[in-house]
Order: structure tokens, then C-alpha cells, then sequence
């Protein structure tokens, strides 16, 4: 399996060697080691899929192939990608999360490595696939811009649920840190993409609502 990340490359690679390596310090057991070795099953299918709605998004010119091991019925590369989008939050937020994404699969995949001796295949669930399909059948421009904002902002909901569920119920505190970031980035990106449906397309968009706990409670201005 190989993953390329086209111009982040550089990005990821820098982060990668300056970041601390996760903790090898073994499995956890029971329940705990099961929930662990599924939400990073889960996550990495997850941003799998979402490396290609950004693709579709940005362009592989800017964001790069995503390059893996081919999954039942599609191809081993996802194809070749003009930019669809022309939103300046639409394009924003894909480069961005292009980045972030990718290099959540590299950290989640060591940390199974490292701590359960697995690799996961990275696969396209069905609730992915008809996400991609809808990219892929929106025409550029603002058809893309509206199906983007609304599809990757709640494909964003339900990672963040499951992430909140593992800063709960992780064992490894390097998990649930990693967890955490997932909540606070995808919580942000939600809720500027739900914005900018409103302010530019007059689209409200509260289906599925972000989870309370991943929302922080309005300052009140007192101590």
C-alpha cells in the first residue's frame, strides 16, 4: 500500500519527522483494544474517502493522487482530477483537510503497527461511495460548491462522533489526543462550511447536527 500526497508531500514529511513517535508500550486488552482497533479502522476508511471529495474538490494538481490498494469493484488509484470547486471556503477548506487527513492516515496506521501489530486496508465503505458519486456527478462550479459544503460537512458529523466516543473510551492517551484533534478541526470545518451555505447560497444546513459536546458554549464575556 502506498499513499502519495502529491505538493504536501513536504508538509507531511517535515511534520512527520519532527513529531514524536507514538509510544510502543503494546496492546490494550478486552474491550478497550477493541474499540481502539475498530475506531482507527473506522477513521481511516473514513479519511480515506475524504481524500478523494477533496481531490474533486482542489484538483489533483494541487492536492496530489491519492495512490492505494485497490478496493472491490474500483480501480487501484483513484483517477486524475480537474478542480471542481470554485468557492474560495470550498477550495480553503479541502486543501487543508487534504493535508490534515493524510497525515491522520499515516499516524492512525502506526498506531496500529505499533501497539496491535495490524495495517488496515483502506476501503470505501458504502455511505463514502455514494459521497464520491455525488462529487463526481455535480457539475464545477456552484453545483459542486453546494453539493461539497453540504455532503464533506456531514461526511465531517459523523467522524466527529465516533472521535468524541474515543476521547471517552480510548485507553492509549496518545489516541485520544489524536482524537481530540479531530473533533476540534472537523468541528471548525463543519461549521464554516454551514456558514458559508447560508451567506452565499441561503442553504441551512442542520441535518445532522453536530454533536453538543463537540460545539464549545458561547463566551459570555464573565469570569
Amino acid at each position: 500500500m502506498k499513499i502519495s500526497f502529491g505538493l504536501s508531500t513536504v508538509a507531511i514529511i517535515a511534520l512527520a519527522v519532527s513529531a514524536p513517535p507514538a509510544r510502543a508500550d503494546g496492546p490494550m486488552t478486552g474491550a478497550t483494544g477493541a474499540f481502539e482497533v475498530d475506531y482507527l479502522q473506522f477513521i481511516l476508511d473514513h479519511h480515506y474517502v475524504g481524500l478523494r471529495a477533496t481531490e474533486l474538490a482542489a484538483g489533483t494538481a494541487a492536492v496530489g493522487p491519492t495512490l492505494s490498494a485497490p478496493y472491490p469493484g474500483n480501480p487501484a488509484t483513484f483517477p486524475p482530477s480537474l478542480a471542481k470547486g470554485t468557492n474560495p471556503v470550498v477550495l480553503s477548506v479541502a486543501t487543508m483537510a487534504n493535508m490534515a487527513q493524510g497525515m491522520e492516515i499515516v499516524e492512525g496506521q502506526t498506531f496500529l503497527q505499533n501497539w496491535y501489530g495490524l495495517t488496515a486496508s483502506l476501503d470505501v465503505r458504502p455511505d463514502g461511495q455514494m459521497m464520491i458519486n455525488m462529487l463526481e456527478a455535480a457539475a464545477p462550479g456552484d453545483p459542486f460548491n453546494i453539493a461539497f459544503l453540504s455532503n464533506f460537512g456531514d461526511h465531517h458529523v459523523s467522524a466527529i462522533e465516533r472521535s468524541l466516543e474515543c476521547i471517552s473510551r480510548a485507553g492509549h492517551a496518545e489516541l485520544r489526543s489524536y482524537c481530540q484533534n479531530i473533533v476540534t478541526a472537523q468541528t471548525r470545518e463543519t461549521q464554516e462550511m454551514r456558514a458559508e451555505l447560508a451567506r452565499t447560497y441561503g442553504i441551512i444546513d442542520n441535518d445532522p447536527a453536530l454533536p453538543a459536546a463537540a460545539v464549545p458554549e458561547p463566551s459570555t464575556g464573565q469570569c
